[in-house]
């Protein structure tokens, strides 16, 4: 996958400057990324519902789940298994949760994650 970024920026007047980022990101269709996103496209409506169930947060963009907020909620390691399907996700806040490294195991699909939250992960639940 490759990206491709492009800054402008212009004087709207003479106290106004205004600067504009374009990111582009390709894929190779031939390289199997395409169908890994499609795949997470298709997003398990019954897995948003689960996280909202549990207390857990979940943020979408696009229709894609972006970022999950489950600090202090009851989420298993079988619940990580779905959440690892959140392709798009570069968020994921797992404090003070009760899950193991058999759960964190289920993320490895999550090459867009940029933030992951395990403050007291591990530790029982109150």
């Amino acid at each position: 996958m490759a990206a491709m970024c492009f800054s402008i920026g212009f004087r709207w007047s003479s106290s106004v400057v205004v600067s504009v980022v374009l990111c582009l990101q390709f894929v190779d269709p031939s390289s199997g990324e395409q169908q890994a996103l499609q795949q997470g496209d298709s997003q398990n409506e019954s897995t948003v519902s689960r996280l909202g169930k549990l207390g857990a947060t979940v943020f979408q963009s696009n229709g894609h789940v972006v970022e999950v907020n489950a600090n202090g909620k009851k989420i298993t390691d079988d619940d990580l298994k779905a959440v690892g399907e959140f392709v798009r996700m570069t968020d994921l806040s797992l404090e003070e949760t009760a899950i193991t490294d058999k759960g964190l195991a289920h993320l490895t699909k999550l090459q867009k994650l940029e933030w992951l939250n395990l403050y007291s992960a591990g530790a029982p639940q109150r």
